[in-house]
């Protein structure tokens, strides 16, 4: 219903735009004809106003009818058929504006003047060219409406689309993780209580921040460092000693947005991948920083890098191809992903350009 009143205000607001330009128009034109017209002794400038007055709104009145006809072609492919009719009408509107202009003229007395006289098809066929010229300037208005609404109907529906991908890989995250966490709660409730509800806290505020960023799409690199701090202390109890991690975050970024769990699924495969080629402990690094106004993030972890089909390990949704589809979604063009293997160390490094401007 909004959408509908929204477009109906639109036109009502287009026409009347083009109405004033008709009027407008009209005026000029009907001014400079006077104007350029031989004058006669003793001219009556106040009976030339009133006459052509008359005449802007006539030609005003008259082309409002015009317009609102023309509408019901708005919709149909413009044949020859349609044409002809439009000319049609500029003919039968000229003589319109020139029965009305008369018929004012009779009625208020402004001069002697009959409504129909001998002279009326051949003064009437003077509105022809001026009517045709206004007819184009609607049809050309109307065309660039149209193409107005349809750019815009096409952004929202490119924009429904990309937020239901987005959506759709955004929510990718391993169920795995859940299952391993609980799992782990399971085994320590009976040792260590304490713990078991240290974890509880750490998964309900990671899991928190998921469905507390439901609507949105971005978030800043602090927020999702802090997510990533609850996942990785909850790793830690898991696997212990073997674990091992450290955040060296640039504090300029901290507050710069980034795609909603753009890291996560970086240092998710670091703890997957790593804990099955890395001597022990696994080392894993998470780093931010600016340089040259670009955004550099790198997830680095012990180990070495392996495709994720010869894991023996069960595979995620959230591997390589979504990141680098999420990324492309929202910096298309604009940013860098590699992930390669340096001296034992696997190394994500996303760069995204000109983030600070």
């Amino acid at each position: 219903m909004n959408l509908i009143l929204e477009t109906i205000k639109k036109r009502l607001n287009l026409l009347l735009v083009v109405q004033v330009l008709t009027l407008l128009t009209w005026m000029f034109l009907v001014t400079l004809q006077w104007l350029l017209s031989p004058k006669i002794d003793n001219i009556d400038v106040s009976t030339t106003a009133k006459v052509l007055f008359t005449r802007a709104i006539t030609v005003f009145i008259v082309s409002f009818l015009l317009f609102k006809i023309y509408d019901l072609f708005q919709h149909k492919k413009k044949t020859i058929v349609v044409w002809a009719i439009v000319v049609a009408l500029v003919v039968i509107s000229s003589y319109l504006v020139k029965l009305t202009e008369n018929t004012l003229i009779y009625i208020f007395k402004i001069k002697e003047a009959e409504i129909f006289s001998k002279y009326f098809f051949y003064t009437g066929s003077y509105y022809i060219t001026p009517l045709l010229l206004l007819t184009g300037i609607y049809f050309a208005v109307r065309h660039w409406e149209n193409a107005q609404i349809q750019k815009e109907n096409t952004l929202k529906s490119e924009a429904l689309a990309h937020e239901a991908q987005l959506q759709m890989l955004r929510f990718q995250i391993n169920p795995h993780f859940l299952f391993n966490s609980l799992n782990t709660i399971r085994a320590t409730i009976v040792l260590d209580q304490d713990k078991a509800r240290h974890i509880v806290t750490l998964l309900s505020d990671f899991f928190r921040y998921t469905l507390e960023k439901d609507q949105e799409q971005a978030n800043t690199i602090g927020k999702e460092i802090d997510a990533i701090k609850n996942y990785l202390n909850i790793q830690k109890i898991r696997f212990e000693e073997k674990l091992e991690f450290n955040f060296n975050i640039d504090l300029k970024t901290q507050n710069i947005e980034i795609p909603f769990f753009i890291i996560h699924p970086l240092v998710e495969n670091a703890v997957k991948y790593g804990i099955e080629t890395s001597t022990k402990p696994l080392k894993i690094s998470i780093k931010s920083t600016i340089v040259d106004n670009n955004l550099i993030i790198e997830v680095s972890n012990s180990g070495s890098l392996i495709a994720e089909k010869d894991s023996n390990i069960d595979s995620t949704n959230t591997g390589i191809e979504n990141i680098n589809k999420r990324l492309n979604l929202v910096y298309p063009g604009n940013y860098e992903f590699s992930l390669k293997e340096y001296d034992k160390n696997v190394v994500a490094k996303l760069i995204i350009k000109n983030i600070v401007n």
